[in-house]
């Protein structure tokens, strides 16, 4: 089952074993501890015992499944897998600790197989082969997995509404966007950027999301992005951010990010004739933002774009290669194409 599924089977009942795998590591995380409370809530006796990859010790997750917990109550075993970081782990042990889970008892299995992109191959053969014991499972629907993939924008803004309307958070819909912004649109540490807004208490505004966000660092990558189009000293930032401990991919990464944001703009202009936030990025930031894309797109012509994103695909591949710091040799180029 997908994302929309689990949320839908949480309302109705909860599974004995559950299977969390896929493209997205911080719903996997997430997911672990809702379904982790939702168990405590329903047998406040539950003792948890947790297992990381260098941890796992296949007898002793048998036995706190097969037994009940030392105080009476029910064990809820999860297991946080990274298979690049141990070999210990054979997808038969699920077999075993399903069948640990067929006698009747209210303990509960949750595995989270994370790092879907280290070793791709390998994730997959693994993550197919625990599916199939689930599937087997005399368990049945109380055995469920539920793959999760990389949200959509609208998807992201979606779930942070929710979460802020769980903390009672007065936060507008386009200061949301304004804090995903500023999180280089992460969802992770979005999320967790609202748990602190929320102790403010008070209707929040943009400085409260500059000051707190914990990404409020890379307000300095917005200044570097300035200085390129207002032809400052863009080595000075850049060294700037690498002395603060910003590594030279992140750097790229949002530059990447941030043309490719201008060019949407630029094709959405030429082909309309319309500024349309909305249309283009999925939601509506604040107007002063809108505008600064709209603005910044124009200042480019097609061929400039297309020799930005060759200069983007260089320090990529040189990147790879082990070379750093590459951002000295290409950000005066691409100041050169914003400014001729």
């Amino acid at each position: 089952m997908y994302r929309k599924d689990l949320d839908h089977y949480l309302k109705q009942r909860l599974p004995k074993a559950v299977f969390l795998y896929g493209e997205f590591d911080f719903f996997i995380h997430y997911y672990i501890q809702t379904i982790s409370a939702l168990f405590k809530r329903n047998n406040p006796d539950t003792e948890t015992s947790l297992f990381y990859a260098s941890d796992y010790e296949k007898s002793q997750i048998a036995t706190l499944l097969e037994q009940d917990s030392l105080f009476g109550g029910s064990s809820l075993v999860i297991l946080k897998l990274d298979f690049a970081l141990h070999k210990k782990f054979k997808e038969n042990d699920i077999n075993l600790f399903l069948k640990a889970l067929e006698r009747p008892s209210h303990n509960r299995l949750i595995i989270g197989l994370y790092n879907a992109k280290s070793d791709t191959t390998k994730y997959k053969y693994t993550s197919d082969a625990i599916v199939k014991f689930f599937q087997k499972s005399p368990l049945k629907d109380e055995a469920i997995c539920v793959r999760f993939f990389t949200p959509k924008t609208w998807e992201s803004l979606k779930f942070l509404q929710e979460r802020a309307n769980l903390l009672h958070l007065d936060i507008s819909g386009h200061l949301l966007n304004a804090l995903f912004e500023i999180n280089n649109e992460d969802l992770g540490i979005s999320f967790n950027d609202l748990d602190k807004l929320a102790v403010l208490n008070a209707p929040i505004t943009l400085e409260d999301i500059q000051e707190l966000s914990s990404n409020a660092g890379d307000m300095d990558l917005q200044k570097l992005i300035l200085g390129l189009f207002l032809k400052k000293s863009v080595l000075d930032i850049y060294d700037y951010l690498l002395k603060e401990g910003k590594k030279d991919a992140d750097i790229l990464r949002g530059l990447e990010r941030y043309f490719y944001q201008l060019f949407l703009f630029f094709a959405h202009i030429k082909t309309t004739g319309l500024v349309d936030a909305k249309e283009v990025l999925g939601y509506s930031p604040p107007k002063e933002i809108a505008e600064n894309y709209a603005k910044n797109a124009l200042r480019l012509k097609e061929a400039g774009y297309k020799r930005v994103f060759e200069i983007f695909r260089l320090w990529h591949l040189q990147s790879m290669q082990g070379q750093k710091e590459l951002g000295f040799l290409y950000l005066t180029q691409i100041q050169k194409i914003i400014n001729p």
